[in-house]
């Protein structure tokens, strides 16, 4: 979000040029691997979008920008649940000068929105890096099958969704293997011994 500290993009807020901004952020959801980019100004007009899916155009039903407070800098990051896109990840946060936070004195000249679709693409890209598989659904448990459940939340603070990631424990699948390797040894030597006893007794 290093489009909301920006000064050009707070200048650009009060003199709005649609050249400038088909020049500097046209492109910008390619470029950084996202979704959709949205940019309000302070009374949450609409003056630059770029999205991939048609679906992702209009964010009102996605996010209600007009509960934001021009006096407050928070970062928002929360998902919401899409009936077309399913599970979307949500960043918000208000533009301002570098070095000037959001305040009473220094309110938020607009506000800067990315979206991003977590769907089966992108679980399979986290997957791709060998450590987990990344999945919504729980799936069955497998032997030495190690679960973690993650849960996405909401704006209101309700889960969204849960991520679940499950990857296989090898170290303890090798020390089991080596347990009953050992006991298998451990019995036939025993056994060994045994008749070897027998035999020195008759």
């Amino acid at each position: 979000l290093d489009y909301s500290a920006w000064n050009q993009l707070v200048e650009m807020t009060h003199q709005y040029d649609p050249l400038w901004a088909n020049d500097n952020l046209t492109g910008s959801v390619e470029q950084f691997g996202n979704d959709g980019l949205y940019w309000f100004d302070q009374n949450f007009k609409l003056l630059f979008s770029e999205a991939r899916k048609e679906s992702l155009k209009d964010i009102s039903s996605l996010i209600n920008i007009a509960s934001f407070r021009p006096t407050d800098g928070t970062l928002r990051h929360f998902f919401v649940r899409s009936e077309s896109e399913g599970v979307i990840e949500i960043f918000a946060a208000p533009t301002q000068r570098v070095n000037t936070p959001v305040s009473l004195e220094h309110p938020a000249s607009g506000y800067i929105v990315i979206t991003k679709v977590w769907d089966q693409a992108l679980l399979k890209d986290l997957s791709s890096y060998g450590i987990a598989t990344v999945q919504f659904g729980k799936g069955v448990p497998e032997p030495y099958m190690i679960l973690q459940d993650i849960p996405l939340y909401g704006a209101d603070g309700s889960v969204v969704a849960t991520l679940y990631l499950s990857a296989k424990n090898h170290l303890a699948e090798a020390l089991d293997a080596y347990a009953i390797d050992d006991l298998k040894l451990s019995f036939g030597i025993g056994f060994i011994l045994m008749v070897v006893f027998i035999g020195l007794i008759l």
